[in-house]
């Protein structure tokens, strides 16, 4: 298995391993991206102490590669939605 077959796996065994619906996913992982975006954006963390150089380019890296993830998340959120 390689590529995004990988990906996949590896997010559904994660939700089954924590019980997560899709919904939940869904929540967690927006939730995530907007302390991502936060610490980009303005170098700071949710209690407004300033991140290190390194921490933001955590978070740099992480709201690039979040995107594909939260659009996976909600396109199962919307499927689970409709059910």
């Amino acid at each position: 298995m390689q590529g995004k077959d990988y990906i996949n796996d590896q997010r559904e065994m994660y939700k089954e391993r924590n019980d997560f619906t899709n919904t939940d996913y869904y929540k967690i992982v927006s939730l995530s991206m907007k302390f991502y975006k936060q610490g980009a954006e303005t170098g700071k963390d949710m209690y407004g102490n300033n991140l290190t150089d390194e921490e933001i380019k955590i978070c740099e890296m992480l709201v690039k590669k979040m995107n594909v993830e939260i659009a996976e998340a909600e396109k199962n959120f919307m499927k689970e939605d409709e059910q």
